[in-house]
């Protein structure tokens, strides 16, 4: 009996708290995050405010890219934005996938030391499942963000050391959850100088200076897929409008979708943009496929002023195994075709499939894979190190390291390629209800302004005369299709005179014309190129057998290089032959099968379909993506306007734009329950390097001066002497 009651005295309890504190969890160790320099020329600019947008960081998942944060981080810095948002930092369902296996291993390690101390004769307390998970959660939580807080950059403000750019933080519960909340409030508390943390789902911001709201979402429910990407879009928009009391914001930037999209103020009630992720698609829904940012450019004095640049990085990703540029130290001709195989196949191989396709004997891949294997990922900032997966027999690089270690390398801006477009449509000459004051008056303020390279007609120059529009009084008091083809003309035709006057004004100021070839030189330079198709109001009179728009092309060179000789003439310059030079930037199209090849290498695709519009705002822009294997779009007819981009494997980044109507509403539509028409042309910058879109800047002129219907008794004669047309 004593020596039963002595061997209970020396056994030693083991606390739960003590095995908890001493489970083998993560505890790593980080640099200091990258410290950036924001452009003070850029940031200091008056009158304008620039906001950075990003999405859908994802960590835990495998689509996480240390190098897609520092990206955009650097474009910020570089563009001089004074505050940036985030919408979505985490993945739930891989963190649960991640938390699993942590679970494991701790109840695994509690299990060891239970042997270990009864070995010992002693005892551990019981620890509960609850108290299990919530020491591997908070580990998890900490190590998170403690990552996020090295990796996302501080970007310093001009003239100060300890001041930084903003960013503003809010977390979806559709694909952050709670644990992406909670670390976000981690990391916000790791970074109190420069994060700010709101509520999820939301982050409403007025813009200092003025009375203007930018509204950011992100996604709060799981919906059933949709193919359209303004679907998603605009059920989150039409949620926040129905649960809020607030008023409208100016735009509603939309993040977690991966999509692209700017839509403007008309037929919605508010403008909105669709932000891109940061992360590679993981698990995506089908209308899931940008990898990029946004910076929106928003004019304080003018609300309805701004630009958006969406920034595609999925061209980057799609070569990032590329990027891999170094090799194991000692490695010889037959490792760098293994790794070249790796990198250019794009995917994990088994050894037979290398030997394949590298021509040499199995058991020579073997023994080169082998010595280029790391049983861990290499700490090296070029290498990565070679893993072999068991289970699958697979070889492929470090995932890790591609996720944490690799830095995306863009093409310089030297060597970007830029286009500027103008797009417009829907013109209807002759109409009623058409803006001409705009079109003659600030079509060629926003060309100079926007530096614009080609104009792009979309179709509808003319009216027409189908459904009685001249009973009707829809159309001008006798106005055929001919004088319709005419006036069209001279609209257009003065528009391309007020630009080539000024530009050629700007090239004579220079002084840098020396000859004849000089000037001929200025001349082509001042002109812009033509692009156009005919809509289906055009070629309505085909039914008569007229051909559309030949009237319009011959009065519209008649009328231009009359005034350019003209002017020359004043200015004294050497003469030159007009029709030939103006024959050059003229590029009249079939309204099927349109393409034209842009300076930069780029295809533009052109169609004005003969139907009617959707509901479903980027359907018909979705349907004309890539058409004619072109990475521009150019879509008109529905009086709807949206610009929507889509990555393809073999084009690589698409955008459409589809443009709406000049024409502030037509008696025929209202009858027909469209309400609301999209006003004004698009314009749309392109930047690129070896035909693959690196980013697209778009802005759109909606606010019509026309605010009710010329009269329809109104003398043509008069109209173009009022408007100041060229004759």
């Amino acid at each position: 009996m004593a020596r039963k009651k002595q061997t209970k005295q020396k056994q030693r309890l083991i606390k739960a708290s003590h095995v908890l504190k001493n489970l083998p969890l993560e505890d790593r160790t980080w640099d200091k995050p990258l410290v950036l320099q924001v452009n003070k020329e850029k940031w200091s600019q008056k009158g304008r405010v620039l906001v950075g947008s990003m999405a859908r960081f994802d960590y835990f998942s495998p689509g996480f890219r240390h190098g897609l944060l520092e990206q955009p981080c650097k474009m910020f810095a570089e563009k001089g934005v004074h505050f940036i948002k985030i919408a979505g930092i985490a993945r739930k369902e891989f963190f649960k996938q991640l938390l699993s296996r942590r679970i494991a291993e701790a109840k695994t390690h509690i299990e060891e030391q239970r042997s270990e101390a009864k070995a010992q004769g002693h005892k551990v307390a019981g620890i509960s499942n609850r108290d299990i998970v919530e020491t591997v959660t908070e580990n998890i939580v900490n190590e998170a963000a403690k990552a996020l807080c090295a990796m996302l950059p501080r970007i310093k403000k001009p003239d100060t050391t300890t001041k930084y750019v903003r960013y503003y933080i809010t977390t979806s519960k559709r694909y952050d959850g709670d644990i992406g909340e909670r670390i976000a409030l981690r990391l916000q508390k790791l970074r109190q100088s420069d994060i700010r943390k709101y509520h999820p789902g939301s982050i409403r911001t007025e813009l200092k200076g003025s009375d203007i709201v930018f509204w950011t979402l992100c996604e709060m429910k799981s919906r059933i897929p949709g193919q359209f990407v303004s679907q998603a879009i605009e059920k989150i928009i039409r949620d926040k409008e129905a649960e809020t009391s607030r008023k409208r914001p100016d735009l509603w930037v939309v993040g977690g979708n991966g999509t692209a999209i700017y839509t403007p103020a008309g037929v919605h009630q508010t403008a909105y943009v669709g932000t891109p992720s940061v992360s590679v698609p993981e698990g995506v829904s089908i209308g899931e496929n940008q990898i990029g940012f946004t910076i929106i450019e928003q004019e304080i004095k003018n609300r309805h002023s701004r630009i958006i640049r969406f920034y595609n990085l999925r061209d980057a990703v799609s070569r990032e195994r590329e990027m891999i540029t170094g090799i194991k130290s000692g490695s010889k001709q037959i490792h760098r075709d293994v790794v070249d195989a790796l990198k250019r196949e794009g995917g994990t191989r088994s050894v037979g499939q290398l030997a394949d396709i590298l021509h040499h004997d199995r058991k020579q891949i073997e023994d080169a894979l082998h010595f280029l294997k790391e049983s861990t990922p290499s700490e090296r900032k070029t290498w990565p190190g070679l893993n072999y997966d068991e289970p699958s027999q697979l070889w492929d690089f470090h995932r890790e390291w591609i996720q944490q270690r690799l830095r995306y390398v863009l093409p310089s801006r030297e060597q970007w390629a830029e286009d500027n477009l103008f797009f417009f449509a829907c013109m209807h000459a002759g109409y009623t209800a058409s803006d001409y004051v705009f079109i003659v008056n600030e079509f060629p303020k926003i060309i100079l302004q926007r530096n614009i390279q080609t104009v792009v007609g979309l179709g509808d120059f003319i009216a027409g005369l189908h459904h009685n529009f001249l009973c009707s009084g829809e159309v001008f008091s006798g106005l055929n299709n001919t004088e319709q083809e005419e006036f069209a003309a001279a609209l257009i035709a003065t528009v391309f005179y007020k630009v080539f006057a000024t530009r050629l004004g700007e090239f004579i100021k220079q002084g840098n014309i020396k000859d004849a070839a000089g000037y001929k030189h200025a001349v082509s330079q001042a002109l812009m190129d033509f692009v156009y198709i005919p809509g289906n109001h055009d070629l309505w009179q085909q039914q008569e057998g007229s051909t559309p728009l030949k009237i319009f092309h011959g009065e519209f060179v008649r009328l231009l290089s009359s005034a350019i000789i003209r002017n020359l003439a004043a200015l004294g310059v050497p003469m030159m032959d007009i029709h030939e030079i103006l024959n050059k930037k003229l590029f009249a199209y079939e309204d099927i099968w349109a393409s034209h090849m842009l300076a930069s290498g780029l295809k533009l695709g052109m169609l004005h379909p003969h139907m009617g519009g959707a509901i479903t705002t980027s359907r018909n822009a979705q349907n004309m993506m890539g058409a004619y294997d072109s990475q521009i779009g150019g879509l008109a007819n529905f009086h709807r306007g949206t610009v929507v981009h889509r990555w393809d494997q073999t084009l690589g980044q698409c955008v459409v734009v589809q443009v709406g109507t000049m024409a502030i509403y037509t008696p025929f539509e209202v009858r027909k329950m469209k309400l609301q028409n999209d006003f004004g042309p698009i314009t749309l910058r392109v930047c690129s390097h070896e035909r693959k879109i690196l980013m697209t800047e778009i802005s759109y002129h909606n606010q019509p001066i026309l605010k009710k219907p010329i009269s329809k008794h109104t003398d043509i004669r008069e109209l173009r002497k009022n408007l100041k047309l060229l004759a």
